[in-house]
């Protein structure tokens, strides 16, 4: 009795595994124009709630990255694309702007000198979640979003 519910427990965990790293393709022709609040984040699978508002806008060739404290927003700005491999820590500059799909967004930060890179889980009209692989930080984390524009 007790190896069948091992063999269940096994079966489910897979499965938890597969849903939670699912990736979904998606265009630059979805994501220019939007803007994105987000919502919640689980870091290290610990369930959390963003102590400060955050927004994420798309145009053609910029990604914004905006933190309000109290009212005032302080913004960060990156050049971006979308990619189906996952990137190195070199950004293809040649690719910013082009109206291409990808699994991943490949982020760029001028003042940072440094490359970022996420990989969509969904994405929806109303709701994307986002997948960080640990890096320099050593925690991986699924951010939440919701559509406002």
């Amino acid at each position: 009795m007790i190896s069948i519910f091992r063999f269940f427990i096994v079966i489910a965990s897979c499965f938890v595994t597969l849903l939670c790293n699912a990736q979904v393709q998606v265009s630059t022709k979805q994501l220019v124009g939007t803007k994105w609040e987000e919502t919640s984040r689980i870091v290290g699978g610990t369930s959390e709630t963003p102590h400060n508002k955050i927004v994420i806008e798309f145009d053609k060739n910029v990604f914004l990255n905006s933190i309000y404290f109290n009212t005032e927003p302080t913004t960060a700005q990156f050049k971006y694309y979308l990619s189906d491999t996952e990137p190195s820590n070199v950004f293809n500059y040649n690719l910013v702007g082009t109206n291409n799909k990808g699994k991943h967004i490949v982020l760029y930060n001028d003042k940072l000198n440094k490359v970022f890179h996420y990989t969509f889980i969904s994405l929806n009209d109303d709701e994307m979640v986002l997948y960080h692989k640990a890096g320099e930080y050593k925690i991986d984390c699924y951010v939440t979003y919701k559509r406002v524009k």
